[in-house]
């Protein structure tokens, strides 16, 4: 053994010397066993050699009369570093404020923009703020709706606004409203309804609906006569778009039941482009019993179905006078109007797709209607002029 073995350290283990193979020779004795059990170290002072650590003393070290360790860290402090007594950490910025600095006592972000402003700037309602409050509802905002009103009647139109309109059509309205004593104002009025008003708004009377004995005789419908009948149409814009159809093809009147179908509104009359102030509405409280009631007036009711249809529009064999029944897109006609029906048509689809919207395909059954059933003579009506020789 040389000098620097004898500057080693004690070793922590005490390994006995390993007996020589095979049994004992005469009077010797076994050898020791290897003993791989931990010799006492520097750093077991207080700790027994079978790793146990001392009665007062945890693994860490840490003294036991501490509450044990449950995966948070001591002296009431989080890991990253400010006081338990504050929210904990979990994926939030600290102090109730948020990632982009704001108090969190503000309101939370939805996806819009604070302060009611859109993300560009200007404010999300257009509309100056004393006509937010509450909106109007006899006032009809568009140039043609507006116009058609003021040309054919009149007598509807309480005061006419214009104030930013394009100067032409200012004058040409001003116009009318001379020849029909309408009160011109220069001013926006209140309330005003959301939408592309161009700069014109009128505030009307409560629309007139007509009794059926005005539009068809009881002694019989006269030659021509088309009647659009809507049963549980109640979206605004399909009845606009309807009485616009009517209006176009020359219908004798519009007829819809108090329940379960939309009344005419400004808005209908807006979407209807002046087609309010050409056809007729009447409204009925039962609509099964109307079907009856016109079908004793010479006037054939046809209903319009997807399965089921007895013939197709375009080729039927019209008679004198007619009545096309529309349904709600997807219910169709109810079982009792549908049982009221004389005949039932339908338009059969050429392509993949087997449904139309009602308006659209009012449209059509309107187009194949008129096509074999001209209208019958009607006293001169005032026109309304096209949008295309409209001003923008």
């Amino acid at each position: 053994m040389t000098a620097a073995d004898d500057e080693l350290p004690p070793s922590r283990f005490d390994i006995a010397p390993a007996a020589p193979a095979g049994p004992p020779q005469g009077d010797a004795k076994p050898a020791a066993s290897v003993d791989v059990r931990r010799a006492a170290g520097p750093r077991d002072a207080g700790r027994p050699v079978e790793g146990r650590p001392a009665a007062d003393r945890r693994f860490d070290g840490s003294p036991r009369d501490r509450p044990p360790f449950d995966g948070r860290p001591p002296d009431g402090r989080r890991f990253d570093g400010p006081p338990s007594g504050r929210r904990p950490l979990d994926g939030r910025p600290p102090d109730g404020r948020r990632f982009d600095g704001s108090p969190r006592g503000g309101r939370s972000f939805d996806g819009r923009p604070p302060e009611g402003r859109r993300f560009d700037g200007p404010p999300r309602d257009d509309r100056p703020p004393q006509s937010r409050a509450a909106i109007a509802d006899d006032l009809l905002i568009g140039e043609h709706a507006v116009e058609a009103l003021v040309r054919l009647r009149p007598e509807r139109v309480r005061e006419l606004h214009i104030w930013d309109a394009h100067p032409r059509t200012a004058a040409r309205l001003r116009e009318l409203a001379t020849a029909g004593d309408v009160r011109v104002l220069p001013t926006m009025p209140q309330g005003l309804p959301p939408g592309p008003s161009q700069g014109v708004a009128a505030r009307i009377l409560p629309f007139p609906y007509v009794e059926l004995d005005a539009v068809v005789p009881i002694r019989g419908a006269v030659p021509g006569t088309l009647i659009v009948v809507l049963d549980s149409v109640t979206d605004a814009h399909n009845v606009g778009a309807i009485l616009r159809s009517a209006a176009f093809f020359g219908a004798t009147a519009l007829v819809l039941p108090q329940d379960r179908a939309a009344e005419i509104t400004p808005t209908v009359e807006r979407i209807a482009e002046g087609g309010s102030a050409i056809v007729p509405v009447v409204r009925v409280v039962n609509l099964a019993r109307t079907l009856q009631d016109l079908a004793a007036r010479d006037v054939e009711v046809v209903g319009t179905v997807l399965d089921g249809a007895q013939g197709d529009l375009r080729t039927w064999r019209w008679g004198r006078a007619a009545a096309i029944v529309l349904g709600a897109e997807g219910n169709g006609l109810r079982p009792l109007v549908r049982k009221r029906c004389d005949v039932l048509l339908t338009l059969p689809a050429v392509g993949p797709m087997q449904s139309l919207n009602v308006s659209v395909f009012a449209g059509l059954a309107l187009s194949a209607v008129r096509a074999a059933m001209p209208p019958p003579a009607a006293p001169e009506l005032a026109s309304v002029p096209p949008e295309s020789a409209a001003e923008p």
